[in-house]
């Protein structure tokens, strides 16, 4: 009985375990989830992080899903954003989901990246006042979020 008791036991650490890193992790890419970029989605009912918003924009791209963006993060302040009220600005030379070591290929030399699904990025900010003053010094364009969503195919 004790055995199955601790059986049982390891069973639920590891999957409360799975759970956790879930969460920590984007779905599509896997990379890290940043406080200042993260992305909750509900497809098909099922709420999905996502590492940025171009990443979930890409996601809904190459699988077709019907996805209902419900949370952005302020890019300053880390806090949850209404979508309809988020300032965006796209393409900045800001992006801290591309890689920082160089890519190589089977020879070991430096590669070029030809294509990343988080790229051009995309961050979102609660005031136009910053996000106006963040595109003057890194670059950009200025988007609302309906908008953007609405360009997609």
């Amino acid at each position: 009985m004790v055995v199955i008791a601790f059986g049982l036991a390891l069973v639920y650490g590891g999957l409360r375990m799975l759970e956790g890193n879930r969460h920590q992790a984007c779905v599509a890419c896997g990379r890290p989830l940043q406080s200042h970029a993260r992305v909750v989605s509900l497809v098909e009912g099922e709420e999905r992080s996502f590492c940025c918003l171009a990443c979930a924009f890409m996601d809904h791209r190459q699988t077709g899903q019907r996805a209902k963006v419900v949370e952005l993060t302020d890019y300053y302040s880390d806090s949850d954003i209404e979508p309809q009220e988020a300032f965006l600005v796209v393409g900045s030379a800001v992006n801290h989901c591309l890689r920082a070591a160089p890519l190589l290929n089977q020879r070991k030399a430096t590669s070029h990246l030809e294509f990343d699904r988080c790229s051009p990025s995309v961050l979102a900010f609660s005031s136009q006042a910053q996000a106006r003053d963040f595109r003057a010094k890194n670059g950009g364009s200025l988007s609302m979020f309906d908008q953007l969503a609405a360009s997609l195919p």
